[in-house]
């Protein structure tokens, strides 16, 4: 039960009393209502379970900063010229997509690859959305920006990259 209903249910019931004790005429049990209606809706402790961490939520922080991981992982098995290890952080559905040895020789001349300023954009149990800077530092070439969206999808091996994309920022 939310705190909302469970609020006005006690509301509820403390006019009713209220009401009662109007009939009755005990001025005192009137007093005495309304410190209990006003001390009962400034409280916080409305029902134990309400105080008691949510699972789903703690499972979604625990969730975001695993595949964020992935997500930086992956760049530094690219950094690390340690293209296995970046290969490994995608699902298998994109790596079919994928020849291993093009896909690597494609980082061939990359000095660096940073993320930075990570954010969640969308999360579910089973997938999610992160939005992030790359900064990747190419010899020669030199450096360029871009702004990336990396979708990762949970697998039975845990978080995976399922699609990236990475645009420009001139």
């Amino acid at each position: 039960m939310n705190k909302i209903s469970h609020k006005s249910k006690r509301v509820h019931r403390s006019i009713n009393w209220f009401r009662l004790a109007i009939v009755i005429g005990g001025f005192g049990i009137v007093i005495a209502i309304l410190v209990t209606l006003i001390s009962s809706l400034f409280s916080n402790s409305t029902n134990e379970s309400e105080n008691l961490p949510n699972p789903q939520i703690a499972e979604k922080n625990v969730s975001s900063k695993d595949a964020i991981r992935v997500l930086l992982d992956f760049h530094d098995g690219i950094t690390q010229k340690n293209y296995r290890q970046s290969y490994n952080c995608l699902s298998k559905e994109f790596q079919t997509s994928l020849n291993y040895d093009s896909w690597a020789k494609g980082f061939k001349t990359t000095v660096s690859s940073s993320v930075s300023n990570i954010q969640v954009s969308s999360e579910t149990n089973l997938k999610i959305i992160l939005r992030y800077d790359l900064q990747a530092v190419d010899e020669p070439g030199g450096t360029s920006n871009f702004r990336g969206t990396a979708t990762l999808i949970k697998t039975a091996d845990g978080w995976k990259i399922n699609d990236i994309v990475n645009r420009f920022v001139p």
